[in-house]
């Protein structure tokens, strides 16, 4: 038990660092959207446009990723420290937040390296349904982040 207590800090230093690069993948992530979402309403062929739409989605996948496979482990290893309250309400975000990955991996397997001219009248829309999930989906992580992490730091502090 007492190995456990030493490596708090340790570890908070680790989540911390973690949770700043997957945000910084997040500010990438909505850079590639606004850029993306520019050029589809142009509703004009652009040679750059597949590849922007590529780089995109793999932004995306790899967002989505880091946040299951990365990030929400380490909140919910957060969320085992607090009270029954708050681990449900973990619980309950989690979930919400899972739903909306169907979403993205949906877009991604229609528009990544499929042939975007044929896409193009069908991009805008799905463009503005993905931004609203993200939208939803950022906010529901904002508040993970919130409720589960910042929550520890006072009494982290050695």
């Amino acid at each position: 038990m007492l190995q456990n207590i030493h490596s708090m800090p340790e570890r908070w230093g680790g989540i911390n660092s973690l949770i700043g690069n997957w945000l910084g993948e997040r500010q990438e992530l909505i850079a590639r959207y606004v850029g993306l979402t520019e050029i589809a309403s142009q509703h004009a062929p652009d040679p750059a446009m597949q590849e922007q739409l590529d780089a995109f989605c793999e932004v995306l996948l790899d967002y989505v990723s880091a946040g299951h496979f990365e990030v929400y482990e380490q909140l919910a290893w957060e969320a085992e420290m607090l009270d029954e309250e708050q681990r449900r309400l973990a619980t309950a975000t989690m979930a919400r937040i899972t739903a909306t990955t169907s979403l993205a991996l949906d877009f991604n397997d229609k528009f990544q390296q499929a042939p975007c001219l044929s896409l193009l009248d069908e991009l805008p829309r799905a463009l503005s349904s993905l931004g609203q999930m993200l939208e939803t989906r950022f906010e529901l992580e904002d508040l993970l982040i919130q409720s589960l992490h910042e929550v520890h730091r006072p009494t982290l502090t050695v």
